[in-house]
Formats: C-alpha cells, structure tokens, sequence
C-alpha cells in the first residue's frame, strides 16, 4: 500500500472514531438511564486561575467547604471554593515534582507522585508541620495518575495509567494499607479490556472496531468511591470516558465525555451527599471545574 493511501487509511479511522464516540455517548445514556449524573450538562462549569493550568488532583478539605488540588509540577497544594474555582489559599509542600493525585484522610493529606511514592502531610494554619515519604515496589514506568480513598478497607487507592509490564491487557488499581502504610502486593481492582468490549457491545450499537479503540485507550487518570452507592469512578483522561465499577468489581457503566467540556479530566471526588466535582487541565489554556449534583 502507497504512502498516501495508508494515511488516507489512518485519518478515515480517526474520524469514523470520533464520530462513533459520540454516538456511543447517546447510546449509554439510553441503555443505563437511571445513571445519576448528566455528564453533558454539568450544574456548574468555571475555569480555574491560570496556576492551575496543570491541575491534576482533587480532594474535599477537612470541613467540605473548599476543595483541594495540585499543580502537577510544583509542590503546591491550593484550596479552592466550590462556588467559583477561585483560590482561597496554597501551601507549599514540596519541591518541584510529577505529583498526581491528593487524599485527605483523618486530618492528614496524602499526594501521589508518577513513580508511586506516597507524601502523608500535616498542615495547620495554612502551613506544612509533618511530612512522611512512603515509597513502594511502582516505578515511573507504571506512571500512577489516581488516588482515592477505601474508608471500608482503610486503604488508599493508587490508579496506574500504565503497568503494561505487568498486567498488559489491564488497567488495575492497588491498595495502600493506612494501617501498616504499605502497598498491597495484588491488585485490589482490575479493569480487563475484554470486560470493557463486552459491555460496549451489549450497551451500544458501534461496531467492535470501535470497541476495541475505546478499551485500549482507557488509562485511569483519577479514581473516587460514591459515598452513597460505594460504586468506584474511575476517571481517563486518555479517551476522555468515566468507567463506573460495582462493589465486585464488575463494569456497570461507561461514558464517553465530551472534549468540548474536559480536555484533559485529571480530578475527581464527591461532597457526603454525592455532588460530583471533576477538574480538566487547561491544555495551553485555563483549567476547569464542573460540578453534577446527585439526582
């Protein structure tokens, strides 16, 4: 085959992509209306100060009032408001890093590095008065961009985007002991790429082409558990989809979002009574915040 037409042949496929990505999108909230949140109609949608062009985190502050998130370069936690996204406050943790994910656990706020070390930080009135490093067995390679909290187990949750070298047709999630502050050596979650086929193919009407594209480009890039129905949302940014997992573990919906409104979804947490907060890199512009409240 010609050099042209084999490029001819990889823009068809882009664009039979896209335009099936939306229609996959129609088809879910169809097949699995009772899903809680309309994830095309956010009930708020602001842009984010121009520091957090590279948020890539999301968490609640001790009292819910506010919201905590990262730069992914700096080692700076800020605390925004949910009404606006404006900055209410930052503190300085660290020094400049590939930092991914934040968890407030018990009063103390634990950041997710790429490579799978762990900082468990102190703060009080606005400054840092403890920090702990944990490391573990995950290398850069495994490029952890998640982390959640398990209240039930006591664990927090490290997404890997990748750990191809491990588990090449998975995307799985590791448990972190708060107990005895070390990582599980198993998995406590899986995500096979067959399982995320199957469930296109039941719930939609593209064809396996598609299937196949959509489950290869899933990369967790953020993770919360529901704290009304404990089902796991597990957040790509690769792909832009929402997968949402049942207590076993099981695939029980998928959505595709809209680039349109995330350009790059990194943040992800719930308030006690189920509003759903998402944060998207900017991209070159400024990030966003979107709020669903829970129906």
């Amino acid at each position: 085959m010609s050099t042209h037409n084999s490029m001819l042949g990889l823009i068809y496929s882009f664009l039979l992509l896209l335009a099936s990505c939306e229609v996959a999108s129609e088809t879910y909230q169809q097949s699995l209306s009772n899903f809680p949140y309309d994830l095309k109609n956010p009930d708020l949608k602001v842009k984010l100060d121009k520091d957090l062009t590279e948020t890539s985190a999301l968490s609640l502050s001790p009292n819910e009032e506010l919201l905590l998130t990262l730069n992914d370069e700096e080692g700076k936690l800020f605390y925004i408001r949910k009404k606006d996204g404006k900055i209410e406050k930052e503190v300085d943790f660290g020094k400049k890093g590939d930092y991914e994910g934040v968890e407030l656990v018990n009063g103390l706020i634990y950041i997710i590095e790429s490579k799978g070390d762990i900082h468990e930080i102190g703060i009080e009135e606005e400054e840092k008065k403890s920090d702990e490093l944990y490391k573990t067995f995950l290398k850069t390679e495994d490029d952890i961009e998640g982390l959640g909290y398990d209240a039930e187990q006591n664990q927090l949750l490290l997404a890997c985007k990748s750990c191809r070298k491990r588990y090449d047709d998975e995307r799985v999630i590791y448990g972190f002991d708060l107990a005895t502050k070390e990582l599980k050596e198993k998995p406590v979650r899986r995500i096979h790429k067959d399982s995320m086929r199957q469930f296109l193919r039941q719930h939609t009407n593209i064809n396996s082409m598609i299937h196949k594209m959509l489950a290869k480009s899933f990369a967790p890039s953020a993770i919360a558990i529901h704290p009304i129905t404990r089902d796991w949302y597990v957040l790509s940014s690769v792909g832009k989809m929402l997968v949402v997992l049942d207590t076993n573990g099981s695939i029980k919906y998928i959505e595709k979002l809209s680039p349109k409104l995330v350009k790059q979804p990194e943040g992800l947490c719930f308030d006690t009574n189920g509003t759903l907060y998402m944060t998207s890199e900017g991209d070159g512009s400024k990030g966003r915040m979107l709020r669903y409240d829970f129906k």
